[in-house]
């Protein structure tokens, strides 16, 4: 592909360094829609997770409900996705946090539980794309 066939492919949401949760997730929906309108075979989510309250190089403040609820919003698309935890320096919240955005990507797919989702039935290793 070339540089002009590819150019609109990647697009950035600069958000401001005290960005709360309400700012974050319209610009996240705001995203979802521009990819919905591109219709991607499969989706890669770099999951910052120095977003989190108290990770030493990070300013805001989202705590495991917050990633659920981001993991939700993105699982909606029903799209195979590719995870890549690129952040998140916090060993005290970075579990519980990683937890709630799967947890909330599988609910945003209509699984109940990672087990559910795990036991989908569609013949794949895996199960979860």
């Amino acid at each position: 592909m070339t540089w002009h066939r590819s150019r609109g492919y990647n697009v950035n949401y600069p958000m401001g360094e005290k960005t709360d949760f309400r700012t974050y997730q319209q610009t996240l929906r705001k995203a979802i829609r521009r990819i919905e309108t591109f219709g991607p075979t499969w989706l890669v989510v770099c999951l910052g997770l120095d977003t989190a309250n108290g990770d030493p190089t990070g300013t805001w403040d989202f705590r495991a409900r917050e990633f659920s609820a981001i993991g939700s919003d993105v699982g909606a698309m029903k799209l195979p996705t590719l995870v890549v935890q690129e952040g998140g320096y916090s060993s005290r919240s970075i579990g519980a946090n990683a937890k709630g955005f799967f947890n909330g990507l599988l609910k945003g797919r209509g699984h109940k539980s990672i087990v559910d989702a795990a036991n989908s039935g569609n013949g794949k290793p895996g199960g979860i794309v």
